[in-house]
């Protein structure tokens, strides 16, 4: 690691290789770089690793004011404004040890500061104290060697000299409330930012590098971010998504749990919740409470044996999403929570993926054997088709069972079909068909109905199973059937 005479804080080279990994995805690091270093020296490869270093960092190794060089002066008055902001540190609370977040927030940062420092005249380039340090340096070196002069070593000192008055006239003249004011700005700008892209990123199944969908690259999660951003639908989607995805990860998390509820036998255990009235009764005793909690402890005591059936080898998802016109408005935003929602479902149990949309034909397609695959950038191309056309069922279910049938990757694959039903009864001469043929693959599918009943029969005769949701801002019937089985 090594540390410039200019240096407010001590920049391990880890953290420089971060910062130059999200550089390299994000433009707009050297973007700042450049509009820094216009006004001051050693902005870029100075201040902003800095200011990640500080963002990313446990404990900052900050240098002490009275060893930092002449060429610190207008960095080192930057460093002391920030850390005189709470916001500053609540802000470290968000990013700290995420390369991601550090990196957004010290962007934010060096481009509000480099707007608010004031321009340079025309032609002028800003004092460089450190440079004209280095420039003396060698001169004395070759003056003992006889290869320089007095003379232009005390003129190169001369100049290190005004380099460092100006850097010091450059920082005493600073506005103080104009600085705080662009660091309060972008320290918002960054929280907001960070917010969106994790809401993105988790709707998404995304992380920065130890969530489960894997990691998604800084200028994809920010472009996602900023087309969610503009987009109240897709905010609406993400929003519900991320509850239903809550409500996936409750249920799995007690899927174990509540099938283990048939007793099969008596063994030695530690649950007190399963131990045998002879025990229990043991509890109560001034005597014998002792000896029981003992056997408790040591896994000894006797209690009842639990077993039960789980589907445990859990198949492919393949979503069939109804995108007719009738699905227009809260139905489709709520469909599509449905399909990120059970994308997050694959991708946490390592289960194949498939989306169908269709109205009278298939629309679009997604096939992923492995879920972990699916891209942001496919499941956005999804959501982006809006509803329009009549409805077919055959359409879907057989395309759903062609996935089936002619890819290894899907075979006994859950069906789920999403849809409002509204639809003719000429546009179902198939179900009988369509059933026997999942029956035949070990397909299960199942309907989820929104809104009227209407429909509700021409579903069934495709469906295994048929959950109705009549009001989609609330958890329903529907919600257990396609989180609670598949």
């Amino acid at each position: 690691m090594t540390t410039p005479r200019e240096s407010c804080f001590q920049v391990p080279d880890f953290h420089r290789t971060l910062l130059a990994e999200y550089a390299a995805q994000t433009p707009e690091v050297a973007k700042v770089a450049a509009a820094g270093d216009a006004k001051v020296a050693g902005f870029g490869d100075g201040f902003v690793p800095e200011v990640y270093h500080r963002l990313f960092a446990e404990t900052p190794n900050e240098i002490p004011a009275s060893e930092r060089g002449a060429g610190a002066a207008v960095r080192s008055k930057l460093h002391d404004l920030a850390s005189e902001l709470p916001e500053f540190s609540t802000l470290r609370k968000q990013t700290r040890r995420d390369p991601m977040w550090s990196g957004i927030a010290a962007t934010a940062i060096g481009q509000s500061i480099a707007s608010a420092l004031p321009a340079r005249k025309p032609g002028d380039a800003p004092p460089d104290a450190e440079a004209a340090d280095r420039v003396l340096d060698g001169l004395q070196d070759l003056l003992e060697h006889g290869a320089a002069t007095e003379a232009q070593v005390g003129k190169a000192a001369g100049e290190a000299f005004a380099a460092a008055e100006g850097l010091a006239e450059q920082a005493s003249s600073l506005s103080e409330s104009a600085v705080r004011s662009a660091l309060r700005a972008a320290i918002e700008s960054a929280q907001d930012s960070i917010e969106e892209t994790q809401k993105v990123m988790a709707a998404m199944g995304c992380g920065t590098g130890t969530d489960a969908g894997g990691k998604m690259a800084p200028n994809v999660a920010m472009a996602l971010a900023r087309k969610v951003k503009n987009s109240r639908k897709l905010q609406q989607i993400m929003a519900l998504a991320g509850r239903l995805q809550a409500t996936a990860r409750a249920k799995r998390a007690t899927r174990s749990q509540f099938a283990r509820a048939e007793v099969s036998g008596v063994e030695q255990t530690g649950d007190v919740a399963r131990l045998l009235p002879t025990e229990m009764a043991g509890l109560g005793h001034a005597f014998l409470a002792t000896d029981v909690l003992r056997k408790v402890m040591e896994r000894t005591a006797l209690g009842y044996r639990v077993a039960g059936k789980e589907k445990l080898a859990r198949g492919p998802i393949v979503v069939a999403l109804d995108i007719s016109g009738s699905m227009a408005g809260n139905k489709d935003v709520w469909a599509k929570a449905v399909v990120l929602a059970l994308l997050d479902t694959a991708r946490r149990e390592s289960r194949g993926f498939g989306v169908i949309l269709f109205n009278g034909a298939v629309v679009a397609e997604l096939r992923a054997p492995k879920a972990a695959t699916v891209t942001p950038e496919q499941i956005l191309d999804l959501l982006a088709h809006e509803p329009c056309g009549g409805t077919d069922f055959d359409v879907p279910v057989v395309a759903a069972l062609d996935f089936i049938e002619k890819q290894a990757a899907f075979i006994k694959a859950d069906v789920v079909l999403v849809t409002d039903a509204e639809i003719g009864g000429e546009h179902v001469a198939g179900a009988v068909t369509s059933r026997a043929r999942a029956d035949k693959l070990g397909a299960n599918v199942y309907g989820v109905l929104i809104g009227s009943t209407r429909g509700e029969a021409a579903l069934k005769a495709y469906c295994h199973e048929v959950a109705r949701i009549d009001d989609v801002s609330r958890d329903t019937a529907a919600t257990d059937l396609v989180f609670s089985k598949i």
